[in-house]
């Protein structure tokens, strides 16, 4: 009778992969492990692994490997050009604008309103209606910053933004906060001033000494910006520009513009998407 013969066992392909290779450890030979990529070797599909050192390029990839393609390049500053978010960090806002506004008219209102509730519940009528008709106006002037910027000043180009913030100047009183906001961070820390308080302070000199000897104190000038020079906006994050102020006293426009300043200023996109000024002042 014939020996049965018991097969050999069944040995592992050489395309299966030796599982004890993944649990190889390259350090204990003090090598670096290599990155691998599948490259393909033939026509047929099949891949063959090919060792590339960390940091070198592989044919057809744009992009080195390892940790450096994961690191941003950093900003650029110091004169460069800067991201928006980087160049205006306080964009403008109706809250901004009228914030302070609105709460010294809250405070008089209700102030006011105790005020003529205590004459009323002495019967002191007379003095309670002369009391309501001097609140009222002070009231208006409390109102007054809001009632002349009712528009928004919308910038979608940089002239519309240089046009804004001297509008805000052309008034009685003119509007300081509005003017402030619509200027870039680095408007706001002129050598001139580098606080709310002294931008103030600057303009309020700058419109006396351009109403001397043209202007009474209390007449209003209105500035006028006219001859915008600049590059395309569209794209761009920030832009060089030229244009001229002219000053005029207000109801004699018709006698021209008792002064005319040429300005250089550059101007910032914000994120917002509106344009503000890297220079409030005027020379």
């Amino acid at each position: 009778m014939d020996e049965h013969v018991i097969p050999p066992a069944h040995e592992p392909s050489e395309a299966i992969a030796d599982a004890s290779s993944l649990f190889h450890d390259a350090g204990q030979k003090g090598e670096k492990s290599p990155r691998h990529e599948q490259t393909p070797v033939d026509a047929g599909g099949s891949y063959d692994i090919q060792d590339t050192p960390e940091g070198e390029t592989i044919p057809g990839r744009s992009m080195p490997i390892g940790p450096s393609t994961t690191k941003k390049a950093p900003l650029e500053r110091s004169g460069m050009r800067m991201e928006p978010s980087e160049a205006v960090e306080h964009v403008w806002t109706r809250w901004g604008e009228w914030g302070g506004t609105i709460t010294a008219l809250a405070i008089a209102a209700g102030g006011l309103f105790m005020l003529i509730y205590l004459l009323l519940s002495w019967d002191v009528y007379g003095l309670a209606f002369f009391m309501f008709l001097a609140g009222v106006v002070f009231l208006s002037y409390l109102a007054y910053p809001i009632m002349i910027t009712l528009e928004r000043p919308v910038r979608v180009t940089p002239e519309q933004a240089v046009k804004d913030y001297y509008a805000a100047l052309s008034h009685h009183f003119p509007h300081y906060r509005r003017m402030w906001l619509l200027l870039g961070d680095r408007g706001k820390v002129d050598s001139s001033f580098a606080s709310f308080e002294g931008f103030k302070g600057y303009w309020n000199k700058k419109l006396a000494d351009l109403r001397l000897g043209k202007a009474s104190g209390m007449t209003p000038l209105r500035f006028s910006v006219d001859d915008f020079r600049s590059p395309k906006s569209s794209g761009l994050s920030s832009i060089e520009a030229s244009y001229t102020v002219h000053v005029s006293v207000r109801g004699k426009q018709d006698s021209g513009p008792i002064h005319s300043i040429k300005v250089k200023a550059s101007l910032v996109k914000g994120p917002d998407r509106m344009w503000y000024l890297d220079h409030g002042t005027l020379p």
